[in-house]
């Protein structure tokens, strides 16, 4: 179901990418990883220092950041996964 929802609103992807990079304003190095078909959309939101990296690995709709201190993984399996956990956690 989320997969289609991206299918059928690929700007999505910009949100995701959007409140990524707000948790990250104050770090020195940036890597973003999209899929091919993010890039285009993905692109203009970047900070300068940032680095585009196009990976065939990810579907549309995920990005994963990696800064100096760490990974925000936003892929849509693991944003299902962290969903699935706090619902039976509580």
């Amino acid at each position: 179901m989320v997969r289609a929802e991206l299918a059928l609103a690929p700007e999505r992807v910009r949100d995701i990418a959007r409140d990524l990079l707000d948790r990250v304003r104050r770090a020195r190095e940036l890597r973003v990883q999209v899929a091919a078909a993010d890039a285009d959309r993905v692109r203009p939101l970047l900070p300068e220092r940032a680095i585009l990296e196009v990976s065939d690995a990810l579907e549309p709709g995920d990005v994963i950041l990696r800064t100096e201190v760490g990974e925000l993984d936003a892929r849509v399996e693991v944003q299902l996964a962290a969903l699935e956990r706090a619902l039976t956690d509580s």
